[in-house]
């Protein structure tokens, strides 16, 4: 895989990138015999001669992935010009020579911190989005809920837009202690966040990478990940496993059953619901074969100059037949009165009984 020169000379421990670019631009780096001072030039270590002053680089360690409980006031970069102590001097017995942080964590703060030497691996987990990062946050005061709900949707900082985030109050007194749960990722975005709403930070600490958690370990030490770890970051927050490590874990069963199968086609002559009993499917008369010897019966055919016969024309000039008109309904004469309507003859009254003699 090809990568940027002078971030093979940093990985390669020749110097720092910002060292490594010097080393360029002063034309003492070749690769396959040619002189290269181009700062976009790339190369690939596994292919190509690059040498320094003459000197090839060493090949490439083992990919290495360490997980340290990083303390207060020690930066997370590889040199400080200000000559404050780094992570790097935390792990010179470490099994590679060259290892750099994945991300940063403020020199005030402490907490888990991955170290490594395989690229691919840094870009995976430094993309926004992938691997969620637990803290624990003590700020002084106590906010009110609404400005932190104000944080958990996201709030506009400098002109930027942060993302939402998850924030749960541990422990309540004159000082806070809160949980937060970032995606993002920004550069001291927890304590910008904070002082957005009038409270300090006044302890940060990630207690969590994804599912790494450091508890075991004291401040200052580390451990090396295994194989079945990496290849689990890969499995969950991200699209393909690492390169080297044990394939994903087949689905569980819940989610084989969750998978609706293909619907395949009904027979010819049955019905769709269920339970129903398939019906006899009856062929078409039209397009039967004929019984076996029998033949075919003969078609008639026209015979030869045949006319058709004549239709006839009307005569010229002969009208058509009357059709007649309607039946003449008539008028009532003027005058005439209407015939007087009879009323409904009274009904006669019925005869008492007689009554029983006593």
């Amino acid at each position: 895989m090809t990568e940027r020169l002078q971030k093979i000379l940093a990985h390669a421990g020749i110097a720092s990138r910002r060292a490594s670019e010097k080393l360029i631009a002063e034309g003492r780096v070749s690769v396959n015999g040619e002189v290269v001072q181009e700062m976009g030039a790339k190369a690939d270590p596994r292919t190509d001669r690059i040498t320094v002053d003459g000197t090839p680089l060493r090949p490439a360690s083992r990919p290495t992935y360490l997980l340290m409980n990083k303390p207060r006031n020690v930066m997370s970069t590889m040199d400080d010009p200000e000559g404050r102590p780094t992570v790097v001097e935390l792990i010179r017995h470490a099994p590679a020579d060259r290892l750099y942080p994945v991300g940063r964590l403020d020199f005030t703060s402490e907490g888990l911190l991955l170290l490594t030497n395989d690229g691919e691996f840094t870009r995976f987990m430094t993309r926004a989005g992938n691997v969620p990062k637990v803290y624990r946050v003590k700020v002084t005061g106590s906010p009110e809920a609404g400005a932190i709900d104000q944080l958990r949707r996201g709030i506009r900082v400098e002109g930027e837009r942060l993302a939402p985030c998850q924030i749960e109050v541990i422990k309540s007194g004159p000082n806070t202690w809160f949980e937060v749960i970032l995606k993002q990722g920004r550069n001291r975005q927890i304590r910008v966040m904070f002082d957005a709403i009038g409270h300090r930070v006044m302890t940060l600490r990630r207690s969590r990478i994804g599912f790494l958690e450091g508890s075991a370990l004291k401040r200052g030490e580390w451990r090396e990940l295994t194989a079945k770890e990496v290849g689990e970051l890969y499995a969950r927050y991200g699209d393909r496993p690492a390169p080297g490590a044990p394939p994903r874990r087949p689905a569980p069963g819940w989610a084989k059953a969750r998978a609706t199968p293909k619907r395949r086609p009904f027979p010819a002559g049955t019905k769709r619901f269920p339970g129903a009993k398939p019906t006899l499917s009856v062929k078409p008369v039209f397009g039967a074969k004929p019984a076996t010897g029998a033949k075919p019966a003969a078609r008639a055919k026209p015979t030869t100059g045949a006319k058709p016969a004549f239709r006839g024309k009307p005569a010229t000039g002969a009208k058509p037949a009357f059709r007649g008109k309607p039946a003449f309904r008539g008028k009532p004469s003027t005058g005439a009165k209407p015939a007087a309507r009879t009323r409904p003859s009274v009904r006669a009254k019925s005869t008492p009984r007689a009554k029983p003699a006593r």
